[in-house]
């Protein structure tokens, strides 16, 4: 039996073949229909509490999340196309990444697809104030010169010794790779996770003040450096013998989340 032609343009995906311009235009479309029912069954969820609130004769109770939610799809035109105030920056680029980082309510995607859509650099120049050469975005790699770097920031086999971070990442630190650190600032605020599974120990570490998300410190036998003062997930630190006694009790306030030691997890 002969393929039809959306089972040609997967086995091409799969092989990594190139599209043709209407293979790719059809591809594009189903990913749109996807996405729009994406949408649809999220606000298929509100629709109904709503309606069941109604019907009970109660004041209907949404989350934070799901007020942002209907507010980014019902202004997702006005988001895309215009010139956006402070407020609305803030609101996009700062609350709804809060959303995926510290309450995990809707995909990324819903996000992700309408700031593509946008002049991210712009943006980010006009919310944070700086200048436009002082921003890294998603694979670009910082220099010495960027304060921001916006999406994840993975260094993949970068030495990062005496490597010049910027103080701000909006997105996951990816240091995963590094066992032994001898001389790093890491940048002061991390709006995500910052991943160092495979850090064993480090002289002359600074660690950011505040990690927005979760911080994987699982190989790590030798604590000889200050941790974050703000945590708002959680914090790995199952190879570190005795870590109940050289965690400070005061600390345990500055970590949201769990703890996670050999002793227990709390």
């Amino acid at each position: 039996m002969s393929k039809n032609r959306l089972q040609v343009i997967y086995d091409k995906i799969n092989t990594g073949e190139l599209l043709n311009p209407d293979e790719q235009k059809l591809i594009n479309r189903l990913n749109d229909i996807e996405k729009t029912l994406e949408n649809a069954k999220d606000l298929a969820e509100i629709k109904k509490k709503k309606k069941l609130a109604k019907k009970e004769n109660k004041e209907v109770e949404l989350t934070v999340a799901e007020e942002l939610f209907l507010k980014l799809i019902r202004n997702r035109n006005k988001i895309i196309k215009t010139e956006l105030s402070y407020p609305d920056l803030e609101f996009l680029y700062v609350k709804c990444q809060d959303l995926i980082v510290n309450n995990n309510y809707f995909e990324d995607n819903h996000i992700t697809r309408i700031i593509s859509q946008r002049y991210i650099r712009e943006d980010l120049s006009d919310l944070f104030d700086v200048a436009k050469d002082e921003i890294s975005l998603f694979n670009e790699i910082p220099n010495e010169k960027t304060e921001i770097h916006y999406g994840n920031l993975d260094l993949f086999t970068y030495n990062i010794d005496n490597f010049t971070f910027p103080k701000y990442v909006y997105g996951d630190l990816v240091l995963d790779y590094v066992s032994h650190i001898n001389h790093a600032y890491l940048p002061e605020y991390v709006f995500g996770d910052v991943i160092l599974g495979s850090l064993e120990n480090a002289d002359n570490l600074i660690m950011p003040n505040v990690i927005e998300g979760s911080i994987d410190l699982r190989s790590l036998t030798e604590l000889n450096f200050d941790l974050p003062l703000s945590i708002k997930g959680d914090l790995d630190i199952r190879s570190l013998d005795d870590a109940d006694k050289i965690i400070h009790p005061y600390y345990h306030d500055c970590v949201k989340g769990k703890i996670m030691t050999k002793q227990k997890t709390r």
